[in-house]
């Protein structure tokens, strides 16, 4: 596991006059089991690219999965409260602020958005590793100047995505409602629908660009869900069923206990 800070100024949560100005930013490589909780968020902007691995935002009691791929964008005072449960994640974040940054992200309508492989977010995050904080005007223009080129091309992303040929990105409407709604699993068809291509065409990019298929990631996605209310919450099994998109919490029960090997209340168990 291991993080890196931009900028060391023990406060970077600021609101500037300027243009637009970068208060910090770094990433969380394999990290596990942390959480953030901002009840009155930010007075800045906050975009994180998730590189591997799931971040889950809970967002009005709905729980948002931020999968492999995703943008996720706070904006000031937005309630932010978000964790890595299971497993290992990785991803890039940026905090920011300036008197144009609302008008750059205007196209930036949701909470979160499917990109697909996002080298550019890493590299703007890395390239910065050694600068010497002492040029300290060359720093932060280079920091405002990387910013407003990564928006650009995030922007191009989701507003061209039929000129890309990244193959997560052309699934990108699937990916968005299945993360959106985990709990509702539609059939390939209608998934298919949404991204304009026929079901075996759909089902072949899918599983080249995620290496499994629909079915197997929305099982992921649940068990995933599930685990986090387990841990988090004292729901019990068969309303954790239901919140997971099970009519049957036996069903459920049967599922979880063959994906992680043990049984719900197994699992609960040894949390405590």
């Amino acid at each position: 596991m291991y993080s890196y800070f931009a900028k060391t100024n023990k406060n970077s949560n600021a609101v500037s006059s300027k243009y637009i100005h970068v208060n910090n930013f770094g990433y969380n490589e394999d990290i596990e089991k942390m959480s953030v909780c901002r009840e009155h968020g930010r007075v800045d902007f906050q975009l994180i690219y998730v590189k591997s691995g799931s971040l889950f935002v809970n967002e009005d009691d709905r729980l948002i999965v931020v999968s492999a791929g995703d943008v996720c964008l706070f904006r000031p005072y937005e309630v932010q409260k978000y964790f890595v449960s299971e497993g290992k994640s990785t991803f890039f974040w940026v905090h920011f602020s300036g008197t144009e940054a609302e008008e750059m992200l205007s196209f930036f309508k949701n909470r979160v958005y499917s990109v697909g492989a996002f080298p550019e977010f890493e590299k703007y995050c890395h390239m910065f590793v050694g600068t010497l904080e002492s040029e300290r005007k060359i720093f932060d223009l280079l920091c405002i100047g990387g910013l407003i080129t990564l928006v650009a091309q995030l922007q191009e992303r989701l507003c061209f995505s039929d000129r890309i040929s990244n193959d997560s990105v052309r699934i990108r409407p699937a990916l968005e409602i299945m993360n959106l709604e985990c709990d509702v699993w539609r059939s390939n068809d209608e998934l298919a629908r949404l991204c304009g291509f026929s079901k075996d065409h759909f089902v072949k990019i899918f599983k080249g660009a995620l290496g499994s298929s629909p079915h197997q990631y929305y099982k992921k996605l649940t068990m995933d869900k599930s685990v986090f209310l387990l841990k988090n919450t004292t729901c019990n099994i068969s309303e954790i069923a239901d919140m997971c998109g099970f009519d049957d919490a036996f069903y459920f029960s049967r599922v979880f206990k063959k994906y992680f090997g043990v049984s719900p209340s197994e699992y609960r168990k040894t949390l405590r």
